[in-house]
């Protein structure tokens, strides 16, 4: 079972604001097209199965190019010489979805999943997984990452 779910930039402003990133790292991080990942084995009982994925074998389909997602890697990569202090390397790296992982019958996760795209744009996400001693493949056909609109909360959630 796979559930990406579309998150607004300012979501993850708070988010990484509250976890230590000034405005302009912040501003990097949200203008990266975030989800909500949720990965769960869900193999029954009688025919348990390993599931194992690798999201550096994913691929983000924009515009006739086929680009790689930014992966915890690539965020640690991208900030060792930054002034990005320790704890929000930390909070960042815990908060991504991991980008290799095997989940026994049962066993889930969830993380955010950046995809290297602006607020607004449509893709196309192949993935890749292992089960049942098969390599599988899946195409999710035009997924909108979230638009950066800045919503009154007061007006959203008090009535």
């Amino acid at each position: 079972s796979l559930r990406l779910v579309q998150r607004l930039p300012d979501m993850f402003r708070g988010f990484f604001l509250g976890r230590g990133f000034d405005v302009k790292m912040t501003e990097v991080l949200v203008r990266e097209c975030a989800f909500q990942t949720v990965f769960k084995n869900t193999s029954s009982n009688s025919v348990p199965s390993p599931l194992r994925y690798d999201l550096d074998k994913w691929v983000v389909h924009y515009q006739g190019k086929k680009l790689r997602m930014k992966t915890r890697e690539y965020w640690k990569r991208r900030f060792a010489k930054s002034t990005v202090s320790g704890s929000a390397k930390t909070a960042l790296h815990w908060a991504l979805y991991p980008t290799v992982q095997q989940y026994q019958p049962g066993d889930y996760n969830w993380g955010i999943s950046m995809f290297g795209l602006r607020p607004g744009q449509r893709f196309d996400l192949e993935i890749y997984w292992e089960q049942h001693g098969k390599k599988h493949r899946a195409l999710i056909k035009n997924m909108q990452c979230g638009p950066d609109i800045h919503p009154d909360p007061e007006k959203v959630y008090i009535q």
